[in-house]
């Protein structure tokens, strides 16, 4: 379902594998294999190319229809490849307005998730153990019930140093998407 949503974003706005790559940095071949159902797509990656089509993952992984109240059990949320090991991220809403995104994302002991970067604003809350947050250039530590709030646009990445799991809780808030 990705390749095609992601092929039908591409030839609906007239573009070729080429223009698409350039425009995201990654390759010709990779996004045509990511197309075809061939290869997957670590989130950092994909979140480049949602943000290239003005799009969210929710958009792309999604399942097309709009309720206006939906109940996500966490054994039925959507797993995002992230291309780490240890490293989990699950989509909360599959009918998201397209300005909001919930999600959560699990960190085994001494794992990280690392150069994510895509529009729109970004709240975490740690719910479990204590994760480092590195935005641009700045580091925070947060633990249990600690909250970060920051312009998703900057480079980030979650890191658990710890020899404990970790779990944050977030969304990612787009305007006038």
């Amino acid at each position: 379902m990705l390749g095609n949503r992601l092929k039908a974003l591409r030839t609906a706005k007239g573009l070729t594998l080429l223009e698409v790559a350039k425009a995201t940095g990654l390759s010709r071949t990779f996004l045509g294999m990511v197309e075809q159902g061939k290869s997957e797509i670590a989130v950092a990656r994909l979140l480049r190319v949602a943000d290239f089509y003005g799009v969210t993952i929710d958009d792309l992984i999604g399942t097309g229809t709009d309720p206006a109240i939906e109940f996500v059990p966490l054994q039925l949320a959507r797993r995002v490849p992230t291309g780490e090991e240890g490293v989990s991220l699950w989509l909360l809403a599959t009918h998201s307005s397209g300005i909001n995104q919930p999600f959560i994302v699990d960190l085994a002991p001494k794992t990280q998730l690392d150069g994510l970067a895509h529009s729109g604003d970004e709240w975490i809350v740690c719910a479990e153990g204590t994760v480092r947050v590195r935005v641009a250039d700045a580091e925070h530590s947060i633990a249990s019930g600690d909250s970060l709030f920051y312009p998703a646009r900057l480079t980030h990445g979650y890191f658990n140093d710890a020899s404990l799991s970790a779990r944050l809780f977030g969304t990612v808030v787009r305007s006038g998407a």
